[in-house]
């Protein structure tokens, strides 16, 4: 039998709430938004929105798919996670509609 990718294991349905919506950003009652890169079964790379079944994109190249996909976060104000081959996270990127930004410092 083979064995089923690390990333298909981990999706965000793991921390789902009662009404689907992700538990990390249910105190702003909005599901957290997130693009993620991660390798295609059939080789290449797809960009997948957070709890969708269907890759959004498919690309040849990581490289390409991570450009594609932090463009769409951008403009959906979303977070990108990249995968690794293996389907573990090499990079998390936030752009806006952050939970918890980074506060500046006085000095």
């Amino acid at each position: 039998m083979p064995q089923t990718p690390l990333w298909l294991d981990r999706s965000d349905r793991e921390c789902a709430g009662p009404r689907g919506g992700n538990i990390r950003s249910m105190a702003k009652g909005k599901p957290a938004k997130s693009h993620h890169v991660v390798p295609a079964i059939d080789g290449g790379w797809t960009v997948k929105k957070s709890g969708s079944d269907r890759a959004s994109k498919h690309f040849r190249t990581k490289e390409d798919a991570e450009s594609w996909g932090r463009t769409q976060s951008i403009k959906e104000r979303s977070e990108l996670v990249i995968h690794r081959r293996d389907g573990t996270i090499s990079e998390k990127n936030s752009y806006g509609g952050d939970p918890h930004p980074p506060r500046d410092r006085k000095r």
